[in-house]
């Protein structure tokens, strides 16, 4: 027997989470632990010098980007996709047409002169080799930004090359990692299978930037990696999406009940 329907009632529909988006650098900010009085780590302090235009001139704004890291003396760099612009795209670092394979390769080694600066000041830097990104064309890339396959390749075996002679130099495959998650596979990083199943979508649907949960799959693999030049150090940071994700929308909620607050005591007065 099955209980009667009522033709006016509204199907349930399962809320989704709140969406939560950051950066890598917001990511490590949420993921560091923090101590029994409930303050972060003081040894965690970190700084973002990325920025959302490299695309639209490399040199300089790559050179910037270095020259403002290494003034601060940092113990560590994060550069996870510094290289990239270096080798899609359709400027050069020296601000000319980048069209050809070639043409790409040539600006690959200016990419890699601006990270011997890092490696010359003696800081353990981590990098990723450069993904195959043809399925974010008409999404978020054009055709003429992205190299052929075989351009890739190079830029792949020049960096592996450039990275064996350099030992304070780690380096994430995010070339295997998208071709795993392309196949709904489990991205294996610090010691954890993460996988999409129970995770969510690592990927946007622009097939080009990773989501929340990828970011954090990508943090944890970043500090892991930069583990190997200090093995002693202690992780700092907690990688649980579910426990980051509860801490950004705690201090999202903080911050508006601050500012309800504050317009209330505005009016009274």
């Amino acid at each position: 027997l099955t209980a009667p329907v009522d033709p006016n009632a509204k199907p349930t529909v399962a809320k989704k989470p709140t969406p939560v988006q950051l950066n890598l650098s917001d990511v490590l900010r949420y993921a560091a632990k923090t101590t029994t009085d409930g303050t972060t780590s003081q040894r965690v302090i970190m700084h973002h010098y990325s920025s959302g235009f490299f695309f639209t001139n490399p040199g300089p704004i790559g050179q910037g980007e270095i020259y403002r890291a290494l003034k601060i003396k940092p113990t560590l760099v994060l550069g996870l996709d510094f290289l990239f612009w270096y080798v899609y795209g359709t400027v050069t670092a020296d601000g000319k047409p980048m069209t050809t394979g070639a043409d790409r390769f040539s600006n690959l080694e200016l990419g890699l002169e601006q990270l011997d600066r890092i490696v010359n000041a003696g800081i353990p830097l981590v990098i990723a080799d450069i993904a195959d990104m043809h399925d974010a064309i008409g999404k978020m890339l054009s055709e003429n930004q992205v190299p052929d396959v075989q351009t890739i390749e190079n830029a792949n075996k020049r960096i592996m090359e450039w990275v064996k002679a350099r030992p304070l130099v780690k380096i994430m495959p995010l070339s295997q990692i998208l071709e795993t998650l392309k196949k709904g596979g489990s991205i294996d990083l610090a010691g954890k299978s993460w996988n999409p199943a129970e995770l969510g979508e690592l990927l946007q649907d622009d097939q080009l930037h990773p989501t929340f949960a990828g970011t954090v799959v990508i943090a944890a693999g970043l500090i892991d990696l930069a583990k190997t030049n200090d093995p002693a150090t202690p992780p700092p940071f907690d990688f649980d999406p579910k426990l980051i994700r509860e801490r950004v929308l705690e201090k999202a909620a903080a911050k508006k009940e601050v500012k309800a607050e504050s317009k209330t005591t505005e009016e009274s007065t």
